[in-house]
């Protein structure tokens, strides 16, 4: 019965030294109280499981903030803040893109390498940079001089 409640487990059956079978008894209790922590773990799982129609319910919900946080309109007013990207398409599926980011008090570079092989491959390689404070409040030629960038001329 033991070796039936927790089959992952190393069961050793002991006779206990005065025959009273108490060895037995006590790996039982241990076998009764790993049966009840799994019902336990089982019952909490299942109130995290979703249906079909829930899942596809987070879907829409999830693509309609996405669609809110790329909107300026709706910029502010979203759960999911989202940036919009220039690349429009890749000729096919591969690829070096580079991001850069500007905020705060540092500047981001991300290189994502998109690699067609059997499978999808993207590698991401990710610099962090500090930047003072005084240059951040700068103007915006001392900041991309400060980065290494030329100003651009509008």
């Amino acid at each position: 019965m033991v070796r039936r409640l927790v089959p992952d487990c190393d069961v050793r059956f002991l006779q206990s030294q005065c025959g009273s079978g108490k060895g037995a008894a006590m790996v039982t209790a241990v076998a009764y109280r790993l049966a009840a922590q799994h019902t336990e773990r089982q019952r909490i799982l299942d109130t995290l499981r979703l249906s079909r129609q829930q899942l596809f319910e987070v879907k829409r919900r999830m693509t309609e903030e996405m669609a809110r946080g790329l909107s300026k309109q709706t910029h502010d007013q979203t759960s999911v803040k989202m940036l919009p990207t220039y690349v429009q398409s890749t000729l096919n599926g591969t690829g070096d893109f580079l991001a850069l980011d500007l905020g705060g008090s540092s500047f981001r570079v991300l290189l994502v390498q998109l690699k067609s092989e059997k499978k999808q491959k993207v590698d991401m390689h990710q610099k962090i940079y500090r930047i003072d404070q005084e240059t951040m409040q700068g103007t915006g030629e001392e900041v991309t001089c400060h980065l290494g960038l030329k100003p651009l001329d509008f």
